[in-house]
């Protein structure tokens, strides 16, 4: 999992610029829709204000465009820009060059009435010579077409299935064409249903391929109606191992998912269950309905499909979907629907994000309410559908990589595209060795370490996204891409003695350190008496076993409700009245927590958008035990026969327990509904604790965990450590280690 706090560290990351989907030049072309007569449009944003060219050089087109960051351009092409109808074995001059002053991202939309769709366009820097084609089978010719641009760009191409009219490319049988710059050769299956996905292309140069089908019916063909669905496919080199999906909206029996391998005895697992054994050049489709975890062991490629119309009976129709690893995940995006086209669309989109960004993440400055997102199964990770109004959108997160898949239905028609990816070479990562420097470091000082990364010869990945985590006395994370020599530094400051573990992984592959933070040794100082009229900072007291408890408010928003009765002379002295807002969930007095205080047991604390440090006392006479806490509301006990255990009770949201009641009403929706978050805590803590919910309590010694109510029941994860967890209903004890989990089922 790579969603954690920077609750008690502050990371600082030096990046090199990383490989993605924006870029500065491009070749583009758009395979051949339903009858050949589509109309084609380019939308093209930046974060750089800047300008640029849009030419087909075939057609004699030329035509500038100005970037204004947060906005988007479009630039219509000429009638007959895509790969002309009848054309399934042949070479056009359709090559689309765009080049520009400062990176943009360009999406791509071929419009025609009943039959659209998009996607997201790779610049000339991530583009490969090795690519093994997803497309699709069912409908009306499935097909890829090739755009060089470079002259004399030879192209060995081996097709899964016989392609061109009259079978002209057997089957398994290699063949070249040769490509001068802005030309583009285009094959369609010989025989429907039969699917090229698994065909191999490799080119003496840097190529952009794209896959699809004419006019796809998906399922099945048997279902109508069939529409065109296209996607600008990865090289080979920036497959991955690692996906996060979530369902199309509106959709009722799920969605149609594509996996193609490039590696022989590649094993795939859905959501961690072994589905099927690829070859290279093998594919496997699947109908899931919710969202799902993609997984394996090899890299593959994965697209996400939306069904006809009348499989479901919903508005809408197919559509193509690249699927990147979530390690290729960005921390925003401007996204575009389509606009001044001839179809009108309603509009989505849909978000996977970290655990530790939910409810953090903007749409137009707007936050996302935490309350639309659930649980991907056991991942860190929580999806959500979003509606969004015609037109740009800027989506902005707290600095965590999450993403962002952008789609709208009409009566019968469809469009979909990722809304951006990093394209790092991830799927040839072999080595990642991790150094940081031997000696102890000073709480309070900033400290750097350095992963790097290598193939499977030992050669420099630069380009890829290093995900670091720090855990045990601090915990800090963040996410840097390596530098041209596949170097990667990683830098925060320790804010509390004692031993961190720092993870640094790609993918699958991950290395661990350790680093030792210890006290500042400051020199004695004679205790200077206040000035006349003046009052000396208040001290707290050490916490009282069973009577009061010392918080501290780490990072972000933290507020605290005292037991009615409770507040003492001294308690009342470190609140502000005025300051005190009311709870919206509970009715409860909460009053904003700005610097340490003592607080009575039965307080509770209110860390939806912060995270604080609790220190109890223990049995044993002048020790204390602390740990930090967010991400949800809980009420602090502490009884004084239980030799110092500290629990923290979650409160649910009420209107999300509530929502519990729809179980039932539909299937789809009890389903997405039952691992709906109610309320949740996340933990990092050095002594004896409980995090208790409403169906399991986890007790702990020194471990990092997270603990959430959900309509299905209690849900327990360990990052790091061994945690206790009492099943009430079952009435049993379950022991979870490092990286398990388990749910307490209501």
């Amino acid at each position: 999992m790579i969603a954690i706090y920077t609750a008690t560290a502050f990371p600082v990351v030096a990046q090199a610029e990383p490989l993605s989907n924006a870029g500065e030049e491009f070749w583009l072309g758009f395979p051949t829709n339903y009858a050949g007569a589509a109309a084609d449009t380019l939308y093209i944003t930046g974060n750089t204000a800047t300008t640029g060219t849009v030419s087909i050089p075939g057609e004699s087109f030329s035509e500038g465009f100005s970037i204004t960051p947060g906005t988007v351009t479009s630039v219509k092409l000429p009638a007959g820009s895509e790969m002309a109808a009848g054309v399934s074995d042949g070479i056009e001059e359709k090559g689309i060059h765009i080049t520009a002053g400062a990176p943009v991202v360009i999406y791509g939309l071929d419009d025609y009435s009943f039959t659209t769709d998009a996607y997201t366009a790779l610049p000339t820097d991530v583009i490969g010579t090795s690519y093994t084609v997803l497309a699709f089978g069912a409908g009306e010719h499935s097909e890829f077409s090739v755009v060089a641009g470079q002259s004399n760009t030879t192209v060995t191409i081996t097709p899964s299935v016989d392609g061109g009219e009259g079978d002209t490319r057997p089957a398994g049988v290699p063949y070249t064409v040769t490509l001068g710059a802005g030309q583009e050769y285009q094959l369609q299956a010989s025989t429907n249903p039969e699917d090229l996905t698994g065909t191999k292309i490799t080119s003496s140069a840097p190529v952009s391929v794209f896959g699809g089908e004419q006019c796809a019916g998906i399922p099945s063909d048997a279902f109508s109606f069939c529409d065109y669905v296209v996607e600008q496919d990865f090289p080979d080199d920036a497959w991955g191992t690692s996906f996060l999906t979530e369902p199309l909206k509106t959709r009722s029996h799920g969605d149609d998912f594509e996996v193609a391998a490039d590696q022989n005895e590649t094993h795939v697992k859905l959501n961690g269950t072994l589905v099927t054994t690829l070859n290279a050049g093998e594919h496997y489709s699947q109908e899931v309905e919710g969202a799902s975890e993609w997984s394996s062991d090899k890299p593959i490629e994965l697209a996400q499909y939306a069904n006809s119309t009348s499989y479901d009976e919903a508005t809408g129709d197919p559509s193509m979907m690249s699927i990147p690893p979530y390690q290729q995940f960005e921390t925003g995006y401007t996204i575009t629907t389509p606009i001044n086209s001839e179809t009108v669309f309603t509009n989505y989109v849909n978000l996977v994000a970290p655990d530790d960004a939910v409810g953090a993440i903007k749409i137009d400055g707007t936050a996302v309410p935490a309350s639309e997102f659930h649980p991907i199964g056991s991942s860190g990770f929580e999806g959500a559908q979003v509606d969004v109004e015609p037109g740009s959108h800027v989506l902005a997160g707290n600095g965590q990589p999450f993403g962002a898949f952008v789609y709208g239905f009409s009566e019968a028609n469809a469009y979909s595209y990722a809304g951006g990816f990093s394209l790092a070479p991830i799927a040839t990562v072999g080595h990642v060795t991790l150094t940081v420097p031997t000696e102890a470091a000073t709480v309070g000082t900033e400290h750097c370490l350095t992963a790097t990364i290598t193939d499977e010869e030992g050669a420099p990945a630069p380009g890829v996204r290093v995900d670091f985590l720090v855990t045990g006395a601090n915990s800090a994370g963040g996410s840097v891409f390596a530098n041209g020599a596949g170097e990667a530094q990683f830098c925060y400051t320790g804010a509390h003695a004692g031993e961190d573990t720092i993870t640094a992984s790609v993918g699958l592959v991950s290395a661990i350190a350790h680093k030792t933070w210890q006290e500042p040794q400051a020199p004695p100082k004679s205790p200077t008496p206040a000035p006349k009229g003046e009052v000396l900072a208040f001290k707290l007291p050490p916490p009282v076993l069973g009577k009061t408890v010392n918080v501290e408010p780490v990072s972000g928003k933290v507020f605290v409700a005292l037991p009615a009765g409770a507040a003492s002379a001294r308690v009342s002295l470190a609140f502000s009245p005025e300051a005190a807002t009311e709870s919206l969930s509970k009715g409860l007095r909460f009053i904003p927590l700005v610097e340490a205080r003592q607080v009575p047991v039965g307080s509770i604390l209110e860390t939806t958008a912060g995270v604080a440090r609790i220190t109890t006392a223990t049995a044993k006479q002048g020790k204390v035990q602390s740990g930090e806490f967010g991400a949800g509301i809980f009420k602090l006990l502490q009884n004084r026969k239980q030799k110092g255990l500290t629990e923290l009770s979650i409160i649910d949201s009420h209107s999300a327990r509530q929502a519990c009641s729809t179980l039932g009403k539909a299937a789809t929706a009890a389903k997405r509904l039952s691992s709906k978050t109610l309320g949740r805590l996340s933990s990092s803590a050095s002594g004896k604790f409980t995090t208790r919910g409403q169906y399991s309590a986890a007790t702990v010694r020194g471990t990092v965990w997270s603990v959430s109510n959900r309509c299905d029941g209690t849900f327990t994860k360990v990052t790091r450590g061994v945690v206790s967890v009492r099943d009430f209903r079952r009435r049993k004890t379950i022991t979870l280690h490092t990286g398990q989990s388990y749910l307490a089922k209501a």
